[in-house]
């Protein structure tokens, strides 16, 4: 096993053996002094951790390339001698408590700090909770969020809709469907590709989950006053536009019932920083934005539609690099990326739904073990 430093950021050391691609973690984890774990919990933690890693992370997603399918099996490793530590991914301080201030960090571990001053490899820190482990629910920040979107613009390029405005809409129709699946939803088409832009956007509302999609064209230009002006979408300006809209309020309800509306647990979401994934629910950065305009998954005139979402966090320089750098997998490994900026029921923003895009980069370690870079996640 060799250590991988995905761009995106993370560690981890993978290996291919046969038809698996394992990917290990070791961890140094320490009872927290100021707010200590009763020691039997904390023995017990590290076993929990595990298993939650094992029942959501493992058979979500795998590897194709030719004849050939490779699966990823996670695997971790546990250490609270600190004299054995220094070669740890990453310290774990677990502290008394529900949780709900996780981190995981690309800084070093407070007892390790030595080591980066001296340039040699040291453990990153990660602080989590005892709660960390036991079921919550985020429900209430998505269902705060979802109604927020309707109604929602959609840009078409003749009829057609950019790889990365596809995934949002069918993010919101997966969301919505989760919570009222047969709740009526409208597509109004504008513009010289109307018809065909409908088309586009209800296809993928329907193979989302939604049961009840109704299509219409605009009927503006019956009203004399509206001759000879163009509609435009209030997103963006464009005439080539499809609006989303419902009749009816989304019941939100359901939503704390329904288990991908909320974390199986944090733990689930922080291991996901430590394979190098970024937080979704926070501001996508102009330089991850112009990263999707140069790939093509956005056209330069939506770019400001994925950069405007007042009250959600503004990342660092180092993170807005790293999320760049995920779009870039993203577009290698033939996947859209996800939605930032938004709590949504993803696993990295506040749910536990997977996506392609969350395992980029074990398609990077697999390319890079492999040497071959035509793999597919499926």
């Amino acid at each position: 096993m060799s250590l991988f430093l995905p761009k995106s950021g993370g560690r981890f050391d993978p290996s291919l053996l046969g038809n698996e691609i394992r990917i290990t973690h070791k961890f140094g984890t320490v009872n927290d002094s100021s707010r200590p774990v009763p020691e039997e919990e904390f023995q017990q933690w590290s076993m929990r951790f595990t298993q939650l890693i094992q029942q959501h992370w493992e058979g979500k997603y795998s590897f194709r390339r030719q004849n050939q399918t490779v699966v990823p099996k996670f695997i971790q490793i546990f250490e609270d001698d600190e004299k054995k530590m220094s070669d740890a991914h990453f310290v774990i301080r677990v502290r008394d408590g529900k949780g709900g201030n996780e981190l995981v960090s690309s800084k070093p571990a407070q007892m390790f700090e030595d080591l980066k001053e001296k340039g040699m490899y040291f453990p990153m820190a990660s602080t989590l909770a005892a709660g960390s482990v036991l079921p919550t629910d985020s429900s209430g920040l998505i269902g705060d969020t979802l109604w927020k979107w309707i109604p929602f613009y959609v840009d078409t390029f003749g009829g057609v809709m950019k790889p990365q405005t596809k995934a949002h809409v069918a993010s919101i129709a997966r969301q919505v469907a989760g919570a009222q699946a047969g709740l009526t939803v409208y597509v109004t088409g504008y513009g010289n590709y109307k018809t065909s832009s409908i088309n586009e956007v209800s296809t993928v509302l329907r193979a989302s989950g939604l049961l009840n999609v109704q299509t219409r064209t605009s009927k503006k230009f019956l009203n004399p006053g509206n001759w000879g002006k163009s509609s435009q979408s209030r997103a963006s300006g464009r005439t080539d536009y499809v609006k989303i809209s419902i009749k009816d309020d989304i019941n939100v309800s359901t939503l704390k019932t329904t288990p991908v509306y909320t974390y199986p647990a944090a733990v689930v979401h922080e291991f996901g920083h430590m394979l190098g994934l970024k937080d979704e629910y926070a501001c996508l950065s102009e330089k991850s934005a112009n990263q999707l305009v140069k790939l093509d998954f956005i056209d330069a005139s939506e770019k400001n539609l994925y950069l405007n979402n007042p009250g959600t966090r503004t990342e660092t320089p180092e993170v807005q690099e790293e999320q760049k750098q995920f779009i870039k997998y993203c577009r290698k490994a033939g996947v859209e990326p996800t939605v930032f900026g938004k709590y949504t029921t993803s696993i990295m923003s506040a749910g536990s739904e997977f996506r392609p895009c969350h395992f980029v980069t074990i398609w990077a370690a697999l390319v890079h073990l492999s040497g071959f870079d035509d793999w597919t996640i499926v």
